[in-house]
């Protein structure tokens, strides 16, 4: 834990991902969605859980990885996350070793550490089974700091905060922690981090176009979803005309910054056989 405070606070889920390959017969069987996300119950994830062949754990989670990141620049940073107390949240504490980051989320006492089943089918590409009825998918607002004394902060958020809902007003946590940290003169960075959630969430997300939000960061495919565009040029042109900030990956393309109603495109950098680790 760092002995300063932090000034940039991530939110989101604190994820398990249980990584393994299958065959396509077991993405088949079990109904998985190829190449998406598919939404199991509680005792759904258990079982799959179970048949994987030697499955890896990993600490994961948007948000959570993005504090990884910005700690190796030497930012401090506090992580905004909800555990179970189990074996999965000793997994993912351990994740943090090493890092610059303060993480003092109060554990879920009735509900296992979220985790994520990422199978990976012979042809190299991977699904995604999640269950939202794990503690990561129950913070609360009372977990989300204050930080109103701090002049210089940013808050990180995820956009599967809106899938959580904070009380029974039906407002998201999404829409909860703009609210608070706008209030607060807090910089606002929101990642729109899945297609899929973008597409259920798009209501929401555009309201937060005309909020007090510094950035959105996302890729092409998530912009495009968000807008409902027919192409990639249409969805650059119509968020530059939100007169928001966005900075967004297009692959091998490379990315758009969008600032000031203007597209910016960066180019990719050729990447070097010697810097490909794995």
């Amino acid at each position: 834990m760092t002995a300063t405070a932090p000034h940039v606070t991530c939110i989101g889920l604190a994820n398990v991902d249980a990584i393994a390959s299958v065959s396509n017969d077991f993405i088949t069987e079990h109904i998985i969605a190829l190449e998406a996300s598919t939404i199991l119950g509680a005792c759904q994830t258990g079982k799959l859980l179970g048949k994987l062949s030697s499955p890896d754990f990993f600490p994961g989670g948007c948000a959570a990885n993005t504090a990884c990141g910005l700690s190796l620049f030497g930012i401090d940073t506090r992580f905004v996350g909800k555990t179970g107390d189990d074996i999965y949240a000793d997994i993912f504490r351990r994740g943090f070793g090493g890092h610059n980051i303060v993480f003092d989320t109060p554990p879920h006492a009735m509900r296992m550490t979220s985790t994520c089943l990422t199978l990976i089918t012979p042809d190299k590409n991977r699904s995604f089974a999640i269950c939202t009825d794990t503690a990561g998918w129950y913070i609360d607002e009372n977990d989300l700091p204050d930080l109103s004394s701090h002049p210089d902060a940013s808050v990180y958020l995820e956009t599967n905060a809106t899938k959580i809902k904070t009380d029974t007003s039906g407002q998201s946590l999404l829409q909860k922690a703009v609210s608070k940290y706008a209030q607060q003169n807090v910089r606002i960075f929101v990642n729109l981090n899945d297609w899929e959630i973008v597409a259920a969430a798009r209501e929401q997300l555009l309201d937060l176009l005309g909020r007090d939000v510094s950035f959105f960061i996302g890729n092409i495919q998530e912009l495009v979803t968000l807008f409902e565009s027919t192409d990639k040029q249409d969805a650059l042109d119509s968020a530059a005309q939100t007169g928001q900030n966005f900075a967004i990956t297009d692959g091998p393309n490379g990315a758009y910054a969008i600032e000031n109603k203007t597209v910016a495109h960066v180019p990719a950098e050729a990447l070097h056989v010697s810097r490909i680790k794995n």
